[in-house]
């Protein structure tokens, strides 16, 4: 079994090792463990396997075949398309536009106050 495969897929992967252990609910420390000591609970491989769409044999030897890495890299490729970016009609975009307004009235007001205030 080579353990080490996983860090080299994860190099291309979003969130890289850190996200893949996020994604098996493991600490990233336990899993960076795991490969070092090349030791990992057959759940948790089955759980890698199927996130990075590869076979499990492929940590023991088996050469990932074509299709695997077109299905890793289409898979990868619906992900991202999933993930919507923020646009400028967003509400979060108009909030922020509205509080940015809200301080520059405020700061308007203050400095006329103190025009209004200052000794003469």
């Amino acid at each position: 079994m080579d353990l080490q495969i996983i860090k080299k897929m994860c190099e291309n992967r979003e969130g890289g090792l850190k996200g893949l252990a996020k994604d098996i609910n493991m600490s990233e420390a336990n899993l960076h463990r795991c490969i070092n000591n090349n030791k990992i609970q057959a759940t948790d491989l089955e759980k890698i396997a199927s996130l990075l769409n590869v076979r499990v044999g492929v940590f023991f030897g088996e050469t990932p075949n074509e299709n695997d890495e077109i299905k890793a890299l289409k898979e990868e490729n619906r992900r991202l398309k999933e993930m919507k970016p923020l646009e400028k009609s967003s509400e979060l975009y108009e909030l922020c536009r509205e509080l940015i307004s809200n301080y520059k009235q405020r700061d308007c007001i203050i400095d006329k106050l103190v025009s209004m205030t200052e000794i003469k």
